[in-house]
Parts: C-alpha cells; structure tokens; sequence
C-alpha cells in the first residue's frame, strides 16, 4: 500500500509518497499537467493499492480526472480534503507546498 499526499496549485503540485510503514517513498514537485501526473504515479508497481489525498481548491477536478483515467493496472484511489479540517496544516508555523503534500498524506 502506497500513501501520497498532494498540494495542488496552479503553477506546480507536489507530491508526498510513503509506504504503509510511513517511510518516505519519493517527493517532487511536477508542473500541474495531466501527462507529468500520469508519470509521477506510474513510476510506482502496478500490483500495489495506492491512495492520495488533495485539498479542496477550485482546481482539483482535474486531478481527480486525471486518475479516474488512469490504467486499471496503475489504479489510484484519490481523497478530497476538507481544508477546514486539516488542523495539522493551518497550526504550522512553515508552511510550503512540501509540508503541505507530506502532512496532507
């Protein structure tokens, strides 16, 4: 089981992956593009579930476009955040793109 967090903007997402034991996988930054997004996740074994979580913006249907349309043997299972609800998030005293996707997930 693989886990990512996403913080998705207009000009870049980042990525935050970890493996079910929460070791850091990979994280990268990658331009908000439906070809960039299909890459970062098909880079990881086909026979293992993997979940994401983005929060809740005006732009996120894309995304989740993106991974509906993803081949069944790369499948991703993407979560909407609640932005209200991600506590960890708001009480950072740093926040990026980077802590944003490493919380988020």
């Amino acid at each position: 089981m693989l886990y990512s967090g996403i913080a998705l903007h207009k000009r870049d997402l980042v990525i935050a992956t970890v493996d079910a034991a929460g070791h850091s996988v990979t994280a990268k930054r990658i331009k908000p593009t439906s070809q960039s997004v299909r890459t970062y996740f098909e880079q990881f074994p086909r026979e293992s579930e993997h979940r994401a979580v983005v929060e809740a913006t005006r732009s996120w249907y894309w995304l989740c476009d993106v991974l509906r349309t993803m081949p069944q043997t790369a499948p991703v299972t993407l979560t909407l955040a609640n932005p209200g609800r991600l506590r960890a998030m708001s009480a950072a005293k740093v926040q990026t793109n980077a802590v944003d996707a490493e919380i988020a997930r």
